[in-house]
């Protein structure tokens, strides 16, 4: 008895490779977020703001890190305050590569190592904070303007390398006299105000 036959052999051949032309182009890996919906809106504490806007003012609205957490998909906008709350993380920033003015006075941050993305910045505000290192600022060459008063900074080596800063605010920083004179040497385009 011979046993049933499987019926007729078919062989199995790969599929066809896609055709060159068809073949999807790589992205390019610094290739910026598509722009939010224009009709998008983002809710932060409690308040509705089109996702597509350019300018944001947030200050003192009793915000904390929670109440942020949409501002990520803000991916337009140019300038922020978000001065005089309760922040004290500011990663939901690290997306928000248009930002040219940022106001983050008066809050509770003390790691500012997203703001090293941020390349854009062209006015930047971080008195009144607990920041001591200040080295995510050393590759800011746009940066014009930086107020860090009120802070714990001791070391301004970050600050060296910044030749179109015109103004520099350092007041009520754990720094000396020698320390101002050293960076002013550095920095002599920059007018640099600093009281102890």
């Amino acid at each position: 008895m011979t046993p049933p036959s499987a019926g007729p052999s078919t062989t199995l051949s790969p599929p066809p490779s896609p055709s060159p032309s068809l073949s999807p182009s790589p992205l390019p890996t610094d290739t910026p977020p598509p722009p939010p919906p224009a009709d998008l809106m983002i809710t932060i504490k409690g308040g509705e703001y089109p996702a597509d806007s350019a300018v944001l003012d947030l200050s003192d609205m009793d915000i904390t890190d929670s109440d942020l957490i949409e501002l990520s998909q803000m991916t337009g906008l140019t300038e922020l305050n978000l001065s005089g709350n309760r922040i004290g993380d500011i990663g939901v920033l690290a997306g928000l590569k248009e930002l040219a003015l940022l106001d983050l006075s008066n809050n509770n941050i003390d790691d500012i190592g997203v703001l090293a993305g941020l390349s854009e910045l062209a006015v930047l505000n971080l008195s009144g904070n607990q920041i001591s290192d200040i080295d995510a600022l050393a590759g800011m060459k746009n940066l014009r303007e930086l107020d860090l008063t009120g802070n714990l900074i001791s070391e301004l080596g970050a600050l060296a390398g910044m030749t179109v800063m015109e103004e520099l605010i350092l007041s009520g920083n754990p720094l000396d006299e020698d320390d101002i004179d050293v960076l002013r040497s550095q920095l002599p385009q920059c007018n640099i105000h600093f009281v102890v």
